[in-house]
């Protein structure tokens, strides 16, 4: 391309050499009829010569174009999945096991009232007499004394609701897969018994020394949810969760009773590991994630409310109201940026390439 204009730049001034020779031999009298013709062929020349370089030229504008396709596309193009760092603070949180999970210590509930609501099997501790084994939907509320959660068994799958109530109790609730867990009581609490917390079968207070164990059990109905209520004394510490879902909202009736769903988040920080990419939410901002594989490294329960830290991939995490969006997720242009090991890889080859090219007439 280069050579090109070179010739074409060479014919140019040598057709205006030759016009200004014409020109003095024309006024002087003289002949110029051959440098006229000299000029006629330098313009053929100029003429005939390509002016986009040939088929080299073609293939660098394809190439061109297709780089700039490339780059576009690489632009608006998100990668399948993220590596995200998410903690919050939420009102409740929804989450979907992907592998079986126990907890065993001391949760303190105290004594404002602890329930056991919707359980298939429940075993009473043997001071309150016969009635020891009780069946499905039959409830417990456990009032006074002191009451601590030992025990927590959840099955691969199983779904998991906390949520935070505006008099500080908590609900925990559970389906779709088998749950067990157990509490230890102690003092003098007052249990009621019955199919609902208006109606009892039994009540009655009882002192425990040493501390009774009250067992509760379910197969985990896949719409009806299993429910431990209480207004917790202490901090309940999960760790290491593994959840293949993650939801952040929360359904509502408005005072038109119109049903709709608000985020539960009170405050969060996001960071895109990919794209090195963070950003925080204020309360009420809407967060959707779609988990691919993770876990909660860490999730509190207690007065303060519910938090927790989570590692993981995700094919989707999104911020923003409902038609306004904005995808967190990096485009491959972002994320091949962000990626240091494999820009130094790509550059190694680079280099590696231009040497042997360079060495090439050496060595062969």
């Amino acid at each position: 391309m280069t050579k090109l204009r070179s010739l074409r730049r060479k014919l140019n001034e040598e057709a205006e050499r030759l016009t200004v020779i014409a020109a003095e031999q024309a006024v002087s009298g003289g002949d110029c009829e051959q440098e006229i013709k000299r000029i006629e062929n330098c313009e053929k020349l100029r003429d005939k010569l390509p002016r986009w370089g040939g088929p080299a030229t073609g293939l660098a504008f394809f190439i061109v174009t297709v780089c700039l396709a490339a780059a576009s596309l690489a632009w608006v193009v998100h990668m399948p999945t993220a590596t995200v760092h998410v903690e919050a603070q939420v009102s409740a949180l929804d989450v979907q096991l992907s592998a079986p999970y126990e907890w065993d210590g001391a949760w303190s509930l105290g004594g404002a009232g602890t329930q056991l609501i919707g359980f298939a099997t429940m075993r009473l501790p043997p001071e309150l007499g016969t009635l020891q084994m009780l069946a499905q939907s039959t409830n417990i509320d456990i009032e006074g004394g002191a009451v601590e959660l030992t025990s927590l068994k959840f099955a691969q799958g199983a779904r998991v609701r906390i949520l935070k109530g505006a008099a500080g109790n908590f609900n925990m609730l559970t389906w779709g897969k088998p749950v067990e867990g157990e509490l230890q009581v102690a003092g003098s609490p007052t249990f009621m018994v019955g199919a609902s917390s208006e109606v009892s079968v039994l009540k009655t207070t009882t002192t425990f020394d040493p501390p009774g164990v009250v067992d509760f059990q379910d197969p985990g109905h896949p719409a009806i949810p299993a429910v431990l209520q209480a207004t917790p004394a202490g901090v309940l510490t999960l760790k290491h969760v593994s959840v293949q879902a993650i939801t952040l909202f929360t359904e509502v009736t408005d005072r038109n009773q119109e049903q709709h769903f608000e985020s539960t988040i009170n405050n969060a920080e996001i960071t895109v590991l990919d794209s090195d990419e963070s950003r925080k939410l204020k309360a009420g901002d809407p967060l959707y994630v779609e988990v691919v594989r993770g876990s909660i490294s860490e999730l509190k329960i207690g007065n303060d409310g519910i938090s927790f830290a989570f590692d993981g991939r995700v094919s989707r995490i999104a911020v923003g109201p409902q038609d306004y969006q904005r995808d967190l997720s990096p485009t491959l242009l972002e994320y091949v940026y962000h990626q240091k090991r494999l820009a130094l890889f790509w550059s190694a080859v680079t280099f590696l390439w231009g040497l042997l090219w360079g060495g090439r007439k050496i060595f062969f």
